[in-house]
């Protein structure tokens, strides 16, 4: 059995961008057809990046998205942008 180590990203030689790594989740979700939502704090710039999925089948049945991620903005504060 494997031990696997994690370390904390700033001790790591390689940072993918916030962006990137939610967006890479996201698409995990969409593949397992799962609704996701992920965040990623700075805590130097005193931000947070988030982004969610719903699959259609949620959709159908009231779920979205936009309306989700408008609410979490109003709870966190700042301001909803659209990532294509």
């Amino acid at each position: 059995m494997r031990r696997y180590e994690f370390l904390p990203l700033r001790q790591t030689s390689f940072i993918p961008s916030p962006r990137k790594i939610l967006q890479n989740v996201v698409m995990q979700g969409r593949k397992l057809d799962k609704a996701v939502y992920v965040f990623s704090v700075d805590h130097d710039a005193g931000k947070v990046v988030h982004a969610n999925y719903v699959p259609e089948r949620m959709r159908s049945n009231g779920l979205d998205g936009r309306i989700w991620a408008a609410k979490v903005t109003e709870i966190l504060g700042g301001k909803v942008r659209q990532w294509s």
